[in-house]
């Protein structure tokens, strides 16, 4: 597998992530098992994501379901199949880590083959090299929650 550096939009994805939280108050810890905490009453975060949505020409569909709800941050990403998502799902991880201090994320994805994919994709040796040489040895531990089956 060859992994490519520096390819526009998925450099442009990533960099609109870490945008979101620009001039963001957030409060590192100093626990083994909390990220950091973002301020999620300050306005700079609507105003970061509306100025990336008019920056890229988002269209008024995609921008729903973006912003502060119940107390919980959602951002949609939308990238075309085949243009790379996960890696850069991964690189906007490592990211969130160098810049902010993040250091636990959930991947959601709708299926089987797509987690197995994905499982795939992080647990193979060039996507782990590629990252360390990237970030500085910097590891990622992959965890796995298995779904569970309703049974009547």
């Amino acid at each position: 597998m060859k992994l490519e550096r520096g390819l526009k939009h998925q450099t442009d994805a990533v960099n609109s992530i870490i945008r979101v939280l620009e001039d963001v108050r957030i409060e590192k810890t100093n626990s083994l098992t909390a990220n950091p905490s973002i301020d999620l009453s300050s306005p700079n975060i609507v105003n970061n994501i509306k100025k990336i949505q008019n920056n890229k020409n988002i269209s008024k569909e995609m921008k729903k379901n973006v912003g502060i709800f119940d107390n919980y941050l959602n951002i949609d990403v939308k990238m075309e199949t085949g243009t790379g998502k996960t890696f850069t799902q991964i690189k906007t991880i490592y990211e969130l880590n160098l810049k902010y201090g993040f250091s636990k994320f959930i991947i959601v994805v709708p299926t089987l083959p797509i987690k197995a994919g994905t499982k795939q994709f992080i647990s193979s040796i060039d996507t782990k090299k590629f990252f360390e040489d990237e970030y500085e040895q910097v590891e990622m531990e992959l965890r796995l929650v298995e779904s569970v089956k309703n049974r009547k």
